[in-house]
């Protein structure tokens, strides 16, 4: 019925390859009827805009049935399908429209993001709970169709009913571990955005992507939209790659034949001041006891179990360096594209400085040994200018409304944040990558 949850080994070291997953090429099967009802747009919409090719009909795609990331990363088992040709009708799903948001885009027939609102512009919080567990594989699949799905116009008001959204929604809970961004719990699986400084810009990125572990899917709620800018911007990965694959071929392909590492380092206390400030107490769920002795080892402990190295610095902090990790990612089946470029390269080299980092020498091309001192090599500043204006070219911003719910695959999406005016306040809330039974 559902995706089975994929099984992660322990040690991020070992071989990452994928496990087949024998359900899923039965379960796409079934659901064809509901990928038709959820392919939003028409295969002769016309060329997609700045770059993309536009298709009309089936394509082509790779189906990893677990993601997990290592310094083997380059071979990984796939299965080729042919992907669903999309629909020239729209729809909708029971007491639902669906449509698009006059800042969106066509990614290759689709909107980008999918708008979904309240037929009749009306619907209450049981209406809408009861919605998403009785349809929830039908969003799953809008979603792996899309990337993004933006719903607007649901009676949602308080942190309590994006919870209810989310347990609704069923996928299974991800616990955040290893994220940079300061953060304060408000309800059960709800949190605050990355809390930095309204006049900082948070550059795009994937969720965790510069951790061994990330979740599968991010949902961001609107409380208190801003007056002026606080957008959370998106784009497609998956037509970012395939961007990037022309503007700067040799530097995707050491990506993907090298991997990357992070580098950073993590004050001993949250840092509310700066956009990487959370500390490594937070990081790893360390409260102070008063042994900090023992505080320490057992952070030593779960950064190894991470595959993490780890240097102790002055003032408590610790520097950490990643394990190899995956840059270039394969999508799963139904996705717009095979693969996606995965990872938070530009958002570290470009934001990842404060009084204790230096972005650009916070991700590093993984073409050395891994010895102290030789983690890797800078990334090419020129390759680096081109890789940003990309990212702007593709991205997609709205201005945010009360109640707004984004519920964005981080495998494929994208996200950052522009500066504002306060008061602004949005709430997240992670997942894994599959429904559960």
């Amino acid at each position: 019925r559902n995706h089975p949850p994929p099984t992660h080994d322990p040690n991020p070291n070992a071989n990452p390859n994928p496990h087949p997953n024998p359900t899923l090429s039965a379960m796409y099967s079934r659901s064809a009827a509901l990928l038709l009802l959820l392919a939003a747009g028409a295969a002769d919409a016309g060329p997609v805009s700045r770059g993309a090719t536009s298709v009309s009909g089936g394509a082509t795609t790779e189906q990893p049935s677990m993601y997990s990331m290592g310094p083997k990363f380059s071979s990984y088992a796939t299965v080729t399908e042919a992907l669903p040709a999309a629909t020239s009708k729209l729809a909708a799903l029971p007491q639902v429209d669906l449509g698009s948001i006059p800042e969106g885009r066509r990614i290759r027939g689709k909107a980008f993001p999918l708008l979904v609102e309240p037929r009749g512009g009306r619907a209450s919080k049981r209406a809408l709970m009861a919605w998403l567990r009785e349809h929830r594989e039908e969003v799953d699949e809008a979603l792996s169709l899309h990337g993004a799905l933006l719903f607007r116009g649901f009676p949602l008001n308080t942190p309590e009913d994006f919870s209810s959204f989310v347990h609704a929604l069923g996928y299974g809970e991800f616990k955040y571990v290893g994220g940079a961004a300061v953060r304060k719990n408000l309800a059960p699986r709800v949190f605050t955005s990355n809390e930095s400084p309204p006049s900082e810009v948070i550059p795009f990125h994937h969720e965790l992507a510069q951790s061994p572990k990330s979740p599968g899917k991010i949902m961001f709620f609107c409380d208190t939209p801003s007056t002026e800018g606080g957008e959370t911007p998106i784009l497609h990965s998956g037509e970012l790659l395939s961007v990037l694959e022309k503007r700067v071929p040799k530097f995707i392909r050491n990506l993907e034949k090298y991997g990357v590492r992070y580098v950073r380092v993590m004050p001993e206390f949250d840092d509310p001041t700066s956009p990487l400030g959370r500390s490594w107490r937070s990081s790893f769920f360390i409260d102070p006891k008063g042994d900090l002795a023992g505080e320490r080892t057992l952070a030593e402990e779960r950064l190894t179990d991470m595959g993490y190295s780890f240097e102790w610095c002055e003032r408590g902090a610790i520097k950490t360096i990643t394990p190899v990790l995956r840059p270039i990612w394969p999508l799963r089946y139904g996705s717009t594209f095979p693969k996606a470029f995965f990872n938070q390269i530009l958002a570290a080299y470009t934001g990842w400085t404060d009084s204790r980092n230096v972005g650009e020498r916070a991700v590093l091309l993984a073409d050395k040994e891994g010895l102290p001192g030789t983690w890797g090599t800078p990334l090419p500043k020129q390759d680096m200018k081109k890789v940003e204006k990309a990212h702007k070219e593709l991205q997609v911003a709205f201005m945010w409304q009360k109640g707004d719910v984004l519920l964005l695959d981080n495998r494929q999406c994208m996200h950052g944040r522009h500066t504002f005016e306060p008061p602004r306040r949005t709430l997240a809330s992670v997942a894994t990558d599959y429904l559960m039974p």
